[in-house]
């Protein structure tokens, strides 16, 4: 994902609009609910997480126990 992505993807994220990605072989779907309040991700290895913001998500959103925003060259947008 270089920086035209990264943009692409925190501004969805945050304007609420749902995203499905890869990373590996494992998806994941974030969205937003409660009026686009609070960001919602659906991990299929545990239960589902909530964010205030993409910055938070990007921070504390952990994949194989590694931060989402640290494995941004794996994340494969699935539904753009």
């Amino acid at each position: 994902m270089d920086m035209n992505d990264l943009k692409w993807f925190m501004d969805t994220v945050n304007m609420g609009d749902d995203i499905v990605f890869c990373v590996g072989k494992k998806q994941y779907w974030v969205g937003t609910y409660d009026g686009g309040k609070h960001i919602i991700s659906q991990n299929p290895d545990g239960p589902d997480t909530y964010f205030c913001d993409a910055e938070d998500l990007l921070t504390n959103f952990l994949i194989d126990g590694l931060p989402l925003g640290k494995q941004l060259d794996k994340i494969e947008i699935t539904n753009a």
